[in-house]
């Protein structure tokens, strides 16, 4: 009997070695067991059982399997198995970030090389986890929650900007959207069959409030159709940086709530002034009057000390006295209004000193125009009610300010020149109210309701007309939150539950988010999954709805569209590694257009003019089975570095509407993202070492196309070493940084020191101060800083930084040193730009910036456009003087 457990425990030990070998863990583990049944006192088997669980990133059980192995050696633990053990299991412990053990386990080691190397991880470690445990019990937060260390997380978000800068303009406006409005609940929504106490909804740069009133008004059709039970209640978060944005939405929603308390006559004039309020940039003195009185009202509110305010909004002080400034400067109002008459006869004077062209027919009643002709449908409305609209003929002669500002946005979004000043539709915002009103209704179409002969008016108001009307039945079940913030900032606060404590109590999970044309700016798909999917409320029913605005063009497959953010040409790749996937509805309608006759005869169709519907898969660590292979992880994170570093060069009259927005802080957060659902800690942690010596050895390489394709991301080529020197002093200093941010803790190169948090410090590079008409309004966030010597390296090459910086298989032998030497450039993707005064702030390492100071070469700062890599601003001598020390990262209590 016992020589057959003996055979039978030698054959599972052959065959979980096999398997191990094999990489399947899930079946070695198996076999392992079995041999374990047969030999409950041989060590090999908790030994092997250990470093199953090892590389598969579950350390707990490893720990709890090396020490019965090392129980079961006895005295031969001090042999050369033993010895192994004890490194394995403080690994083991400092992965897991369990210092105390791993003191324990690395005391037992003989080998100097090995322990000194285990202790180099464990002194910073027991740092983190020290610093950690101050900071949480401060605030009475448990240690061993997810995020270890909120005060940090806070302190990342607020300081450390998630994409690319972008040069400001400095004339505020408030811009509408350019796209049809949509509610995020309809009659079709999975939300219908939940049974829950509350709803909610989280709406992204909600600037003009169009959904948020759209949204309002559907679930108040539910409500009223028994299709939502009436006790419930709801819940919106608006989020937008601009607190003129919200000022303007209170002044709407305080005119649809005086709405249902006026006369008939008295509602006319509230819908015609949120008419102008809406969608003019011009409002005659009539509409003016009335917005006044809604100023007066809401003034008074937001001075109350009470939590809400007008009955359901929810908003915080600060944001409250910003609202209450704007609203002070309307009414203290500079220039006179004008009377509708005067708009209306400077209306036909620029009319008449236009060509009317041949093809003009009268008798065709047009959908709204794009001005009001001297017999369009708005004018002769205008006959009959004393009311028209101002066209932009009228807005280029009063507001010759709004005028300019919209050609330079238009020209920066198009990329093209208005050398006649004719000024073409953007693809982002809509300028005119006939702009304004073609967008504006989400599930009816006044057309095909008998309302050709609408003009822009009409559907204005009767969308307002339609909104006040449910609104009035939803008042008391709704509470409305207000945030002036970034909203990335406000998504990540939220799935780390740091939004802070409203009173009433607001969920910061979410039944439906409206991701706006946010995405476009933010790193499109990898935004919507990275920030909008953790904080949905649940699986497979809640949903983040993302537009395309910029870029609608230029997809012709969703496929394509996630490629090029994700770099990843599987689809079930991205549902696992994302925990995400399209809404059987979406779905449908992807099916759809891929089925229509003009995309099969490769026509002009295009993928993106709707909006796409996301949920969650499922909100726990991914299966074994689902974790992708270690060498295509470590070539993804590569391709993903590289194009952060390098992204490819697009010619700016290419119509590429596509910009590589994402900063430094993005390779990190994806990091997190990947440790979070499961991905092996060890594996991580090898990949940021590696990175951290400025040279990889890589089947990577930055990317050559301006798009990203399926070929592309799954061309596996020979393996090189490459050199990243020149980013790598942004890398380190996120590296301090995030260190403290991992779940896991870093099991460091001996060869290479990771520097502490508390060695970073702000920078304020200044520029030389240059002229209004000078500054380039660049939207777009793609600008970079750049540190040049020009000591060591020569002129900056212009027309050639990206060839200079690449070390590829191509590389100019003279470039290869820039790439591989320290202290010849700092590339620096996340830093914030303050165009009044021509600076621009960083967060950095000490060491570096004191020794480009102090060895006497000539600096260089540059500010670099990184899609079409072309300099704007440069270039600034770096000195003492103009590069100017702020404040240091940890300032106290451990920080």
């Amino acid at each position: 009997m016992a020589s057959q457990q003996f055979d039978a425990a030698t054959g599972a030990h052959m065959l979980g070695c096999a398997l191990f070998d094999a990489g399947k863990l899930p079946q070695a583990q198996w076999a392992f067991s079995e041999g374990r049944r047969f030999a409950q006192h041989d060590y090999r088997f908790p030994a092997k059982l250990a470093a199953v669980q090892y590389e598969m990133g579950k350390y707990a059980s490893a720990i709890v399997l090396i020490e019965r192995a090392l129980s079961l050696l006895g005295v031969q633990s001090r042999g050369p198995t033993g010895q192994n053990l004890y490194c394995s299991l403080a690994r083991a412990c400092l992965l897991s970030k369990n210092p105390k053990k791993a003191r324990v386990a690395i005391s037992q080691i003989t080998s100097e090389h090995d322990r000194h190397s285990l202790e180099q991880s464990l002194v910073i470690i027991e740092a983190i986890m020290t610093a950690s445990q101050n900071n949480n019990q401060g605030q009475g937060q448990n240690l061993q929650s997810l995020y270890p260390d909120e005060t940090m997380w806070q302190d990342v978000i607020q300081r450390l900007p998630k994409c690319r800068a972008r040069i400001e303009d400095r004339v505020p406006f408030l811009p509408i959207t350019k796209r049809h409005v949509r509610a995020l609940v309809d009659t079709n929504s999975s939300l219908l069959q939940t049974d829950q106490e509350d709803y909610s909804f989280l709406f992204v740069d909600s600037g003009d409030a169009r959904d948020v009133f759209a949204t309002l008004s559907s679930i108040g059709c539910m409500v009223e159709q028994n299709q939502f039970p009436s006790t419930k209640h709801f819940y919106f978060t608006l989020v937008d940086p601009h607190p003129a944005s919200f000022a303007r939405n209170l002044l709407m929603f305080r005119m649809l709530t005086d709405w249902a308390t006026e006369s008939q006559s008295e509602r006319h004039l509230t819908e015609a002034a949120l008419a102008y309020i809406l969608a003019s940039q011009l409002l005659p003195s009539w509409a003016y009057g009335r917005l006044q009185r809604a100023m007066v009202r809401v003034s008074y509110e937001l001075q109350k000390d009470g939590p809400l305010i007008m009955g359901c909004f929810c908003i915080d002080k600060t944001t409250r006295d910003s609202i209450s400034s704007h609203l002070g400067k309307w009414q203290d109002h500079e220039r006179y209004p004008f009377t509708t008459q005067e708009i209306f006869q400077m209306t036909r004077w620029l009319l008449s000193q236009r060509v009317v062209s041949d093809d003009y027919n009268p008798e065709v009643p047009p959908e709204p125009r794009e001005v009001c002709e001297p017999y369009s449908l708005d004018s002769l409305y205008f006959r009959n009610s004393n009311f028209m609209l101002p066209p932009w003929d009228v807005v280029k002669e009063i507001e010759p300010e709004i005028v300019n500002l919209g050609r330079e946005y238009r020209s920066a979004l198009d990329d093209l020149e208005y050398s006649t000043g004719n000024l073409n539709s953007t693809r982002c915002l809509d300028f005119t109210p006939q702009e304004v009103a073609r967008h504006l209704f989400w599930y009816v179409n006044p057309e095909k309701e008998g309302k050709l002969h609408w003009g822009a008016f009409d559907y204005l108001v009767s969308f307002f007309s339609t909104t006040a009307k449910w609104f009035e039945k939803m008042q008391g079940k709704t509470t409305i939150k207000m945030i002036a913030n970034d909203a990335t900032n406000v998504m990540e606060l939220a799935a780390l539950h740091l939004l802070g404590n409203d009173h009433p109590p607001i969920p910061d999970r979410y039944d439906g988010i409206d991701m706006n044309c946010l995405p476009d700016w933010v790193g499109g798909p990898m935004a919507t999954f990275t920030y909008g999917i953790p904080i949905l409320r649940h699986d497979e029913i809640s949903t983040v709805q993302a537009y395309v605005s910029l870029s609608r063009n230029i997809w012709t497959t969703q496929d394509q569209f996630l490629t090029e953010f994700l770099l990843l040409a599987d689809r079930r790749a991205i549902s696992d590694i994302f925990t995400t996937t399209l809404t059987e509805r979406s779905s449908c309608i992807e099916a759809k257009i891929l089925s229509m006759e003009e995309f099969k005869e490769g026509g002009e169709f295009v993928m993106m003019p709707e909006p796409f519907n996301w949920v969650r898969t499922k909100n726990n660590p991914i299966s074994w089975d689902k974790i992708m292979p270690r060498d295509e992880l470590v070539k993804w994170l590569h391709m993903h570095f590289l194009k952060l570093c390098l992204p490819p060069r697009r010619n700016k009259f290419d119509g590429d509407f596509v910009f590589m927005s994402l900063n430094m802080t993005a390779f990190f957060r994806l990091i997190t993202h990947l440790s979070r659902i499961g991905y092996p800690s060890h594996w991580l942690s090898e990949v940021l070492t590696e990175l951290h010596s400025g040279q990889i050895s890589s089947q990577a390489r930055a990317p050559e196309l301006a798009l990203a394709t399926k070929s592309e991301v799954m061309r596996i080529r020979p393996k090189r070493d490459v050199f990243i020197e020149p980013f790598m002093g942004e890398f380190r200093t996120h590296f301090a940084i995030w260190n403290r941010l991992l779940r896991f803790g870093i099991l460091q190169n001996p060869e290479i020191t990771i520097q502490q948090v508390d060695t970073i410090r702000e920078y304020r590079q200044r520029f030389p101060s240059i002229h209004d008409g000078d500054v380039l309004n660049i939207y777009h966030p793609v600008i970079t800083l750049v540190l040049w010597n020009v000591s060591l390296n020569g002129e900056i090459p212009r027309d050639g930084l990206r060839q200079t910086l690449l070390d590829d298989e191509y590389t100019d032998p003279k470039y290869q040193g820039i790439s591989r030497q320290i202290g010849r450039v700092h590339i620096i993707s996340t830093v914030k730009i303050v165009t009044s005064s021509m600076s621009v702030s960083f967060w950095f390492a000490n060491e570096p910036i004191q020794n480009l100071l102090s060895t006497g070469d000539r600096w260089e700062a540059w500010l670099w456009d990184i899609n079409d890599w072309t300099p704007k601003f440069g270039p600034a001598r770096v000195d003492r003087v103009t590069l100017i020390h702020g404040e240091a990262w940890c300032l106290s209590g451990g920080r």
